[in-house]
């Protein structure tokens, strides 16, 4: 089921950076205590080059440094499906949503989610990406900002606790240096119209998980 309403070309071509507030703190500190406890229950697959030049893995575009897994709904290896990762990690996946529907704007759809365990990405851009995604950090770690460019620009954007909203298809970020254990996630959309539904809603219920 696609979504009510296309992107507009005023969301695509946005490059604002803010903060954006966390919905209700206490249902957010419930949220992230379930996720941490889920993220405890597996480990997450370290970021690799591929042995490919010019190919477009996440290790050549990112660098090497922490792990990443992917979960929600996008173009994947696969073509355009659910994430094998929802039905291999359901508890994470779960938990994903309550946190992202309390860190997101209210209303605010999402389709993928990218979790991230110690990751130092080098400066990029997220080229499937379209419109606005938001960003945020749990963890016992200090540091670890994220450095967004605005034309010449740039600014460091605490992570920790603090989500962040910004068009990262069109502004080149990067993770600043940072000790401890960092968990990030990304909420995000990919194409003006997201394919066969949403994955998450921004609010003070979790969304439903549909699935393939």
């Amino acid at each position: 089921m696609p979504p009510k309403v296309e992107l507009s070309e005023a969301d695509i071509n946005d490059t604002s950076v803010k903060h954006v507030p966390i919905r209700n703190k206490a249902k957010y500190n419930e949220a992230k205590q379930r996720l941490l406890e889920a993220l405890s229950k597996m480990t997450v697959p370290k970021l690799n080059v591929d042995k490919r030049p010019g190919e477009a893995n996440r290790g050549n575009i990112l660098g090497t440094i922490g792990r990443q897994m992917t979960f929600g709904f996008g173009d994947n290896r696969h073509g355009w499906n659910f994430y094998k990762t929802n039905e291999k990690y359901p508890d994470v996946f779960k938990a994903l949503i309550d946190f992202g529907n309390q860190v997101v704007p209210k209303g605010w759809e999402y389709q993928g989610i990218t979790l991230n365990h110690g990751v130092k990405a080098k400066k990029h851009v997220d080229s499937k990406n379209v419109g606005a995604s938001v960003s945020a950090g749990i963890g016992d770690f200090t540091g670890g900002d994220i450095r967004v460019w605005q034309g010449e620009k740039h600014k460091d954007w605490a992570l920790h606790d603090k989500p962040v909203m910004f068009n990262g298809g069109l502004l080149a970020h990067e993770t600043q240096p940072f000790e401890g254990n960092r968990y990030t996630f990304v909420f995000y959309k990919q194409g003006r119209r997201p394919r066969r539904g949403q994955v998450g809603v921004g609010g003070s219920k979790s969304a439903g998980m549909p699935q393939p």
